[in-house]
């Protein structure tokens, strides 16, 4: 049976004799074969992705596909940005008083074009209230800003206890407000604040764990 890879062989003329019928028919059958050699690469087309190492096996798809460009959530997702709500943090008072206290929920005031701004935070139970403000002397900017500027951070307890009250402006340290964000129409602001030691009622108080954030999810 003639090879499947043969073309058609040239038809002889009449009365050609066998030698040459015979050479004709190979010569036709190594034509066809050749032939077919020669364009397979070129008709099987698809080699370069058809395997699937230009992309199709997902190799190239590797910055952002596993989330390592941020499609885990790992920017902002925590608060520190912007994006949500810093977790519960832990104030150490060392001193004329001597705990740990825990806040978590946050409030904040401020008037579109005032030059106050106030940053609570309270914990479970409202027992203290621990705060950041600038009264008077807010630019209305973002900002690192310090006491000569009017920063000013206080921690007075509201519910039982014995009534203390602690401010910066009596102490020894001084105070330090920096936001990062500071959008009033959208009412958001983001940042830190510390303090060194607080004076007033019972005494001086040094704030442990610091800085603490600034977080302002509505004025």
């Amino acid at each position: 049976m003639p090879s499947p890879c043969a073309a058609p062989p040239a038809p002889a003329p009449r009365g050609a004799p066998p030698l040459l019928l015979r050479g004709a028919l190979l010569m036709g059958l190594l034509w066809g074969c050749t032939g077919k050699t020669e364009d397979g690469p070129d008709s099987g087309g698809g080699a370069d992705g058809a395997d699937g190492t230009d992309g199709a096996d997902g190799t190239d798809g590797t910055d952002g596909a596993d989330g390592t460009d941020g499609s885990d959530g790992t920017d902002g997702s925590d608060g520190t940005d912007g994006g949500g709500p810093p977790a519960p943090f832990e104030v150490q008072l060392s001193g004329a008083l001597t705990e740990t206290l825990t806040f978590s929920v946050p409030t904040c005031s401020h008037l579109v074009g005032s030059t106050t701004f106030r940053q609570f935070w309270r914990g479970e139970g409202h027992v203290y209230v621990l705060l950041v403000e600038m009264i008077g002397t807010f630019p209305g900017t973002t900002g690192t800003f310090t006491a000569a500027e009017g920063a000013r951070v206080r921690l007075q307890e509201e519910a039982g206890g014995s009534g203390a009250y602690l401010d910066s402006g009596s102490g020894e340290g001084e105070a330090t407000l920096t936001l990062d964000t500071f959008d009033p129409d959208a009412e958001l602001a983001t940042g830190s604040f510390s303090s060194g030691a607080l004076g007033g009622t019972p005494g001086a108080v040094e704030l442990g764990g610091g800085p603490f954030p600034v977080w302002c999810p509505t004025f």
